[in-house]
């Protein structure tokens, strides 16, 4: 875990006992040749810090985005195109009304533990980029 004054611009949320959820920071941290996306879940203290109504559902992504909160399909293709280079073009799936994406995000969040299992986070393979 880091300790930092200055909280980053660029921060995932979320559901630290989800393998999807696991897979997909590793996908993203893998791309994030910048070094710019942290991590956080949402069972930790730094989410408190920008959302005080903390979702109890732990089925929604939240992306934090230079300030402003993105959830479910609009916050992954938003971290998603914030990799750069091709990976922007990731946001030519925000021309499907958002009621469609958010559907199909949960339906794949009401389900990924049935299709892939739950785990616990290890926070050591992010730790130069993993907030509590």
């Amino acid at each position: 875990m880091i300790g930092m004054t200055k909280l980053p611009e660029f921060i995932i949320f979320f559901d630290g006992t989800c393998v999807a959820c696991n897979r997909f920071l590793r996908f993203m941290k893998h791309f994030d040749k910048g070094g710019r996306l942290y991590f956080s879940p949402l069972q930790g203290e730094t989410i408190k810090k920008f959302y005080p109504q903390k979702n109890e559902d732990l089925d929604t992504v939240i992306y934090l985005r230079k300030g402003k909160i993105l959830k479910k399909s609009t916050a992954v293709i938003y971290s998603i195109s914030d990799l750069g280079q091709l990976w922007c073009f990731t946001k030519i799936l925000l021309v499907v009304p958002r009621f469609v994406r958010d559907w199909i995000y949960d339906y794949f969040a009401k389900n990924r533990y049935r299709w892939f299992g739950s785990c616990q986070y290890v926070s050591n393979t992010y730790k130069d980029r993993f907030l509590n």
